[in-house]
């Protein structure tokens, strides 16, 4: 099956960023988007343009052979936590330096994280011909995610997130097929594994999308993940099922994976638990149930509608490969 036919064009996010663009200044009045562009081309020292990708409540600009893009924000980042971020993921984040304020709009530097953003190049990159390619991205993704495993500061849980995660998934059980409910149910019963105190609270980005990792569109080699705003902090595993962004396409009926999907899901689980080395059978567990319990918050809590059973099914039936091969669920 050709899934190519699924994938959005890169000329399909362009009325989206104009359109993130227009709603930024309009509920930012205090500056013109001019003025930013004016400040903008003198800290860059040429003209400027804006990136490809924009997001929602944000708008920066780049300018050509520049390694660095200047972005403007009516929120100020939270650099503490952006330079942990940095601690536990290194070369996937970009340096960021704040520079002060523009009317009311906070104004960044940051370094240019080089090559387009996935959602760009996915048609291509899920074509024949580029599967050595969307190879290498598997293998980077892997690399990024052990990264949180290995590199990972001391953090607090927030209060009351197990609650939390238990009404999901109580919420969930009402609303969700019976054909989830043995999941559900499954994943319910084991939520103490990823709560216990040897279980690492991670920083986690949590809206790895297609928008929001770049790639070197020759390799597929992962070039750095953007968009950090709205991280957390959470049981390790919890953002894993970002993984499916490389190996299926969402349209709006259905969840269409990769042909070669289940051959990419090995060679991440490989490259995975070869950079993070032995763990014990309990961590493994506790892993495969903080995947699942990510899958179920992000795709149960987004779409209040019959399509949130379709995507589930979809990426949850799977067998699991969080052992490094295929097994039984938690």
């Amino acid at each position: 099956m050709d899934v190519t036919t699924f994938a959005a064009g890169p000329e399909s996010y362009d009325p989206l960023s104009q359109a993130q663009i227009s709603n930024f200044f309009s509920s930012n009045t205090s500056v013109t988007r001019e003025q930013c562009e004016k400040l903008a081309a003198d800290l860059l020292g040429g003209p400027i343009f804006p990136t490809a990708i924009q997001g929602g409540t944000s708008y920066t600009v780049q300018r050509h052979q520049s390694h660095q893009v200047i972005q403007f924000r009516a929120l100020e980042l939270d650099m503490i936590r952006l330079g942990l971020i940095r601690q536990v993921y290194d070369k996937f984040v970009p340096r960021c330096l704040y520079h002060g304020l523009l009317g009311t709009l906070h104004f960044y530097i940051w370094d240019l994280v080089s090559g387009p953003a996935f959602c760009r190049v996915r048609r291509e990159m899920f074509t024949v011909d580029a599967e050595q390619r969307l190879s290498q991205t598997v293998q980077d993704i892997a690399c990024f995610f052990a990264s949180a495993w290995i590199n990972r500061p001391t953090v607090e849980a927030p209060s009351g997130l197990q609650a939390k995660y238990e009404a999901i998934l109580d919420t969930l059980y009402i609303e969700m097929p019976d054909s989830l409910h043995p999941t559900i149910e499954q994943v319910r019963q084991n939520l103490s594994l990823i709560f216990r105190p040897e279980f690492p609270m991670v920083l986690q980005h949590d809206d790895f999308l297609e928008n929001n990792f770049h790639v070197e569109e020759a390799t597929g080699h992962v070039t750095g993940v953007v968009d950090w705003v709205n991280a957390i902090v959470a049981p390790y595993g919890i953002s894993l099922g970002g993984l499916e962004i490389v190996l299926g396409i969402q349209t709006n009926t259905d969840w269409h994976f990769h042909p070669s999907h289940i051959r990419l899901r090995q060679q991440f689980w490989d490259t995975f638990h070869g950079e993070i080395g032995e763990i014990s059978d309990l961590d493994r567990r506790s892993m495969e149930v903080a995947r699942l319990m990510g899958l179920l918050r992000t795709h149960g809590s987004e779409w209040k509608d019959a399509m949130s059973g379709v995507y589930l099914e979809k990426l949850l039936l799977l067998p699991s490969m969080v052992h490094g091969q295929f097994s039984v669920r938690a």
